[in-house]
């Protein structure tokens, strides 16, 4: 079909015109790269020559972040991640660009602005490359010669380490890690107390009752990793660039207390003794002494052990003595009227072995008291055999019987007769 002339030249022109717009708005962003491209157009090879690429449009410049190649623009390769680029550059290498960072981000050439780790810290900065010079935008007449790829770095800063008791009124310390110099109390790096490598002893919680003792400071209030120990000395693998974020919290633990038993067979203190290591809350039986190291008196026995040191909390005196049935942690340590008592450890408690004549009806050889026999007893204390154990005569005499008690007879007698083992028993 064909169209009316008039048509037909309309068509043209309006073709014309777009043409004619698209290579006015083409040549004026392409003047809006580099000024100078235009300046070549006479020849291909002098635009070439000057890092732009002729075409039908005449000589005009690459993108921002392009490099004429071949009379084609590619991509240049040294601008970082996250910047912008500023123009197109003469190589692959030197592209005009800018990169703007937060503070606690270092700017690094190739992955842009990367955070600094927790205890380290950068300003906040602008970098810009010409092309030819790399400038910090807080020192615009000052050119930058960067190291390796990173125009700014992260330098180290003290980090706050908070060490809670985790006991009682859970107060607290404060102290500082300095990735560089160590540990201080202070953030100052000039500080009179400087820095060292572990925080030692004045960074060991006071303890409230003796009850408990220090284990070390830990990451979490029960478990967790130890960090310092009960002298505030690190842990191995340990140290001051462990510690990476602002602020660190670490607690104190701790564990019952144990507390030491001296057992004494004599007044003084040179004589034979045990020792026994006993925990606060936790049973804690008497011991039986060694009966080498008891006296060897005959008609005499251990009795019980009293407490002569330690046990000053308790005024009743009976309660001192401790039998081999009773618990020490029980009868003696569980009633401190206060275990929060201003004491810097548990008392040491001393026993001494208390020996007493064999009571009535009993009698005492080396392997301790005995009852006489059923039937018999003995006419006082202090008797170290079997045959100081008597039958009183009865009314009648004394009666003896079989073990069943079927067969019995007596024996007329006025006077007691001492018992000589042999099957019957005595009865009065």
């Amino acid at each position: 079909m064909l169209l009316p002339t008039r048509f037909s030249s309309m068509i043209l022109r309006m073709k014309k015109i777009i043409f004619i717009a698209f290579l006015t708005f083409s040549i004026n962003c392409a003047t809006a790269w580099v000024d100078n491209c235009a300046q070549f157009n006479d020849s291909e090879q002098s635009c070439r020559d000057n890092h732009c690429i002729y075409t039908t449009l005449g000589c005009i410049p690459c993108a921002n972040g392009q490099y004429a190649k071949d009379n084609k623009c590619e991509s240049c390769t040294n601008i970082p991640n996250g910047a912008t680029a500023t123009g197109p550059g003469t190589a692959a290498d030197n592209c005009p660009w800018t990169i703007s960072c937060n503070e606690k981000h270092k700017v690094d050439g190739k992955l842009g602005c990367v955070p600094c780790a927790g205890n380290e810290w950068a300003p906040a900065t602008t970098i810009r490359f010409d092309g030819e010079n790399y400038w910090n935008g807080d020192f615009p007449d000052d050119p930058l010669t960067p190291e390796t790829s990173e125009y700014t770095y992260c330098t180290p800063v003290p980090v706050k380490i908070i060490l809670k008791r985790n006991r009682g009124d859970n107060t607290q310390k404060e102290w500082w890690a300095y990735c560089m110099n160590g540990f201080s109390y202070t953030n100052d790096p000039s500080g009179s107390d400087g820095w060292k490598q572990d925080p030692g002893a004045d960074s060991i919680p006071e303890n409230p009752n003796w009850s408990k003792k220090f284990t070390g400071y830990f990451t979490e209030a029960t478990g967790g990793t130890k960090y310092f120990n009960v002298l505030g000395r690190r842990e191995a693998g340990i140290n001051a660039c462990t510690f990476t974020t602002p602020e660190t919290t670490l607690y104190a633990q701790w564990e019952p207390a144990s507390y030491t038993v001296e057992y004494y067979y004599k007044e003084d203190d040179n004589s034979t003794y045990m020792l026994q290591t006993c925990t606060i809350d936790q049973s804690c039986p008497v011991r039986e002494p060694n009966k080498t190291d008891l006296p060897a008196d005959k008609g005499k026995y251990f009795d019980f052990w009293y407490c002569f040191e330690g046990c000053d909390h308790i005024d009743d005196d009976s309660q001192k003595k401790l039998s081999l049935t009773d618990d020490i942690d029980t009868k003696i340590m569980s009633n401190f009227p206060d275990k929060d008592k201003d004491l810097a450890s548990p008392p040491k408690l001393k026993l001494i072995a208390i020996i007493g004549d064999c009571p009535k009806g009993y009698y005492c050889d080396d392997n301790g008291p005995h009852p006489c026999p059923l039937g018999a007893t003995t006419d006082g204390a202090g008797k170290e055999s079997i045959k100081d154990c008597i039958m009183v005569p009865g009314t009648g005499g004394t009666k003896f019987c079989t073990d069943n008690g079927t067969n019995c007879f007596t024996l007329p007698s006025n006077k007691n007769l001492h018992y000589n083992p042999p099957t019957a028993t005595a009865v009065r």
